[in-house]
């Protein structure tokens, strides 16, 4: 395709310049039918005893339904986020450690904290967490793999008073 010819000429220079022996690259292809066609291409350059360039050998394997696939789930993964971040509830995930990996802003503002002072924290080590029974309400979950909503309210580690039902 025409955006992609530089990219491919700069490729084939390197080739054939020895800068590199082999490339490996996803490409487009326009199908007769309007659609495109997307390929993993391989190439090496085969060269002489005395280094010439002789020939290219190609392979070149239809990734089309991989790429279409990849896309959707690039397209569902940004949609989950956008849920995720825009959530007027407080959302967190957390590692079967404890560890907090994800939260969003809505949960920061609940427990009156920023996402960035929360990522990375430990759930056995927040006061406030063990004090209210959320610990023991998620440890229990873990061990019995039952969900289970409860109502806490709790002095924050931030100082906030929160009144929360939470989903484990």
């Amino acid at each position: 395709l025409p955006d992609e010819i530089e990219a491919n000429q700069k490729l084939m220079n390197s080739l054939l310049n020895g800068e590199q022996d082999t490339a490996r690259l996803n490409k487009r292809y326009l199908h007769k039918n309007g659609s495109f066609v997307w390929a993993d291409v391989s190439v090496a350059l085969r060269r002489s005893i005395d280094g010439q360039p002789l020939h290219f050998i190609t392979t070149v394997v239809d990734i089309t339904e991989r790429t279409r696939i990849e896309i959707e789930l690039a397209n569902a993964l940004k949609y989950i986020q956008a849920i995720f971040e825009k959530s007027p509830i407080g959302i967190a995930t957390l590692k079967a450690n404890g560890q907090i990996i994800t939260i969003n802003h809505s949960l920061a503002q609940i427990v009156g904290g920023n996402v960035e002072e929360i990522v990375n924290l430990n759930i056995h080590e927040i006061a406030s967490w063990r004090t209210s029974g959320m610990l023991a309400a998620a440890e229990e979950v873990l061990s019995t793999g039952i969900e289970k909503t409860r109502e806490f309210h709790y002095i924050s580690s931030f100082g906030k008073e929160c009144w929360v039902s939470c989903r484990f």
